[in-house]
Order: structure tokens, then C-alpha cells, then sequence
């Protein structure tokens, strides 16, 4: 009996993993398929035009929003710099509007930081994954990233976003966390 139960878990442990890594490869290829497509339409290095751009005021939480940098494998979290931006500018790309860029900045200030993110939307509509990370004007490829839009109705109430990006031996972590106004 001992030996039965075994083997039914066994059999369900290795039905899950088989499902887990269909699902991962899924999102793998779905993520490989968006890379390969903003390359190709130029979306990536800006020499495609956005068929919609909607501008939004907001505030970042300070506390939440910042730019890390140093060394692969250090803790980066001392060298924190606290990010701040009172509106971001979607622009999305595509027929579906499944593409979008984010750039958040300060509107009234002169040569104003910024973070540029640029991603494809999920089914859901409420999470971004990021493709590419515009650091000084160049397209890079993120480690890890993504956005989340909260959504309440049909109103836009947050945006948060966070990528790691690595050059070389270097690390950059962002991260954004924007209450949005309307």
C-alpha cells in the first residue's frame, strides 16, 4: 500500500514538473517571440513612430523609487538614489496596442532624470514585461523587469516597475512607484 501511495505522488510530482516546464517555456518563447519582434520594427531603437501617446501626472513615492548601481554581487542597496518624477508618458506600439514604452521624469524640471521602460502587456493588460531598459539613449535587454498598471475600472490608479540591468561587470536596479492623478 506504502509502495502504491509512492508512486501516485511520484506520478503527480512528475506531472507537475512537466506542466511547470511546459508553462515556463511557454513564457519563455512568448517573451523570446516580443524580443525578436521589437527588433525587428524598429521599436526598440526608436525609429518607429507610437500610434497612441497619452501623457499622465502623478508622484513617485520616494520612499519606493530609486536607482541602485555597483558591482555584480554586492549589496547595492547603500548606493540607492531616490528617483522623482510627477508624470509619465505611455506610448504604445503595435495594431492591439500590446507594446508599450513607459518614461517617467519630472515635467517642470530642466534636464530631468528619467527611466524608460519598454515592454509587452501580459492577457491581462495589467503587467508589463520588460524587453528592453533605455539607458543614455541605447536600447539594453533587462536581467529582470517588469511593471504592473493597477487598474480600477476603467481608471489607471498606479504603476510600479522595477529592472535589474547588468553591463559588464556593473549593476543597475530601478525601481518606480507611481501614484497617478488622472
Amino acid at each position: 500500500m506504502k509502495t502504491m501511495k509512492f508512486m501516485i505522488t511520484a506520478l503527480m510530482l512528475s506531472i507537475m514538473v512537466i506542466v511547470s516546464v511546459s508553462l515556463a517555456g511557454k513564457a519563455d518563447e512568448t517573451l523570446t517571440n516580443a524580443k525578436v519582434e521589437a527588433r525587428n520594427s524598429g521599436i526598440y531603437d526608436n525609429t518607429t513612430k507610437a500610434s497612441q501617446v497619452n501623457a499622465l501626472k502623478g508622484r513617485c513615492d520616494t520612499d519606493e523609487s530609486h536607482i541602485a548601481h555597483g558591482t555584480i554581487g554586492e549589496d547595492i542597496r547603500g548606493s540607492r538614489v531616490s528617483f522623482k518624477c510627477d508624470s509619465v508618458v505611455l506610448a504604445w506600439y503595435g495594431q492591439q496596442h500590446r507594446y508599450l514604452k513607459l518614461i517617467f521624469t519630472q515635467s517642470k524640471v530642466d534636464n530631468s532624470p528619467m527611466l524608460v521602460y519598454y515592454g509587452f502587456l501580459d492577457d491581462s493588460g495589467t503587467v508589463l514585461n520588460l524587453v528592453y531598459e533605455y539607458k543614455n539613449g541605447k536600447a539594453i535587454e533587462p536581467l529582470n523587469g517588469a511593471c504592473e498598471f493597477e487598474i480600477r475600472g476603467t481608471v489607471l490608479e498606479s504603476i510600479d516597475c522595477f529592472s535589474v540591468l547588468d553591463q559588464g561587470e556593473k549593476r543597475t536596479v530601478s525601481t518606480v512607484s507611481m501614484k497617478v492623478f488622472d
